[in-house]
């Protein structure tokens, strides 16, 4: 009994769920008491970990452990075992949060998790621990060194993380059949992905990307907008307002979750494909290959906008900003409320790879951009000014915002700047007058097309 052995007790309704060939590269795994015993006899066991889903097949084990007194650690598969009594005097966490924790190879150095393996959204990247993985309970959010302080983060009401179960059938030819039918053949270069979110809400993001993508599709974009998985989707809401819906139109998610005809799922509105999200597909297993392909479709236009749903995010958004370029954060003169956001942005920052910049809303002469920039920390992209009148105005209204001429030209300076930041080799944006931008959308797209037709 020289060895000390770290161990995975595998119990059999935990299998479907838990990737064993992915931990069998870095533990011993067991599948009965019995097996376990004839390790033990042979080996110094130092902890198990044992893979529960619900509490009947624990029974046995924990018996077990009581008379071995070997050290356990419980991770679960479904959150709300979590709270189960007769777990309370071992040190437990969720199957998705150990694996961001635990996975290393021989060296020390941190392995990186393979896109298909999960139970639940994961991160990309795994955070090292050099000697023993720390463990918390579910309410704690495990990044890297600087922790996201959840003290200091207002959580949404509405927003809630849901468990996902990791499905076998390959994604790639159905994704690639819904670029062919849903985007153009063209590729233009450069692709970016663009996320706009506001931590404390009210900040007008739905509106600012429909606006933005309406003028970047001005001059000559393929532009995309693509609504981030919501439990209060609010984009086909807008959408509906200036365009009928087309017949027999499905969601883009239902398109990547079923075998709906892609086509389904265009909504071209002057020049813009707008992607907007259903209350209905929350209800869908996601997991991080379908959220990849969820993000990931678009990048056939020039810039994708995904209107990420405001507050603090769901696991499912988090893992979405594995595949976004940027993230810009619209906040207002609500001082107070984003500074207690400050840590929470530091830790997408650091933990998800995505550059954050700042852009003020509302703003009018007495609004302190440069300030509150500098003091959470994000560089400032511009500033919008305050529309407040023409905004409450506008939902009376069945034409978008920025076909309104007084707000065009309040926007296009602020617009311009966040044009040239996204296509600094792009010449200035032009300005377009009205009933140039209401030509029909399929002839004027067409007409701005900077390839020939192949």
């Amino acid at each position: 009994m020289e060895l000390e052995l770290e161990i995975v007790y595998l119990s059999n309704n935990a299998k479907p769920l838990v990737d064993s060939e992915l931990l069998s590269n870095y533990f011993t795994i067991t599948k009965d008491v019995n097996e376990l015993n004839r390790i033990h006899e042979s080996t110094a066991i130092s902890f198990i970990y044992a893979i529960i889903s619900d509490i009947t097949e624990f029974e046995t084990l924990s018996l077990y452990l009581n008379m071995t007194g070997i050290q356990a650690r419980i991770i679960v598969t479904d959150k709300e075992l979590l709270g189960i009594e007769s777990l309370s005097k071992y040190e437990k966490c969720t199957y998705t949060k150990w694996l961001k924790h635990i996975i290393r190879d021989t060296s020390g150095n941190p392995e990186p998790i393979p896109e298909v393996v999960s139970v639940e959204p994961l991160n990309q990247t795994v955070v090292q621990t050099p000697s023993e993985p720390v463990f918390f309970d579910d309410n704690t959010i495990l990044v890297s060194d600087n922790n996201i302080n959840t003290n200091e983060a207002e959580p949404i009401d509405n927003v809630t993380s849901q468990s996902v179960h990791y499905e076998e059938d390959p994604l790639h030819i159905r994704k690639r059949n819904i670029q062919k039918k849903l985007f153009a053949n063209q590729q233009w270069s450069n692709h970016k992905i663009i996320g706009l979110w506001s931590p404390t809400g009210k900040t007008g993001v739905t509106l600012t990307t429909i606006n933005l993508a309406l003028s970047f599709a001005e001059q000559r974009i393929y532009t995309t907008v693509l609504e981030a998985l919501n439990p209060l989707p609010d984009l086909k809401t807008h959408i509906s307002r200036y365009s009928a819906a087309p017949n027999n139109w499905v969601s883009y998610a239902s398109c990547i979750q079923e075998e709906y005809e892609p086509k389904k799922a265009s909504w071209i509105y002057q020049n813009v494909v707008f992607l907007p999200s259903t209350q209905d597909d929350l209800q869908y297993t996601w997991n991080p290959p379908l959220i990849e392909a969820y993000m990931t479709t678009s990048k056939i236009a020039d810039v994708t906008f995904v209107d990420f749903p405001s507050g603090r995010l769901a696991e499912y958004s988090l893992d979405a900003l594995n595949y976004v370029d940027e993230l810009w954060i619209l906040f207002d003169d609500n001082y107070p409320a984003l500074l207690k956001w400050k840590n929470y942005l530091s830790g997408l920052s650091q933990d998800y790879q995505v550059q954050l910049y700042g852009i003020m809303g509302r703003t009018y002469e007495f609004s302190q951009p440069a300030k509150i920039s500098q003091e959470i920390g994000i560089p400032l992209l511009t500033t919008i000014p305050a529309l407040d009148r023409e905004i409450m105005n506008h939902y009376y209204e069945k034409e978008p915002l920025w076909t309104n001429n007084s707000v065009r030209e309040a926007l296009l300076p602020s617009y311009q700047t966040l044009f040239q930041h996204v296509f600094p080799e792009h010449p200035p944006m032009e300005k377009v007058d009205k009933e140039s931008a209401k030509l029909n959308p399929v002839i004027s797209f067409l007409k701005q097309l900077r390839f020939r037709p192949q």
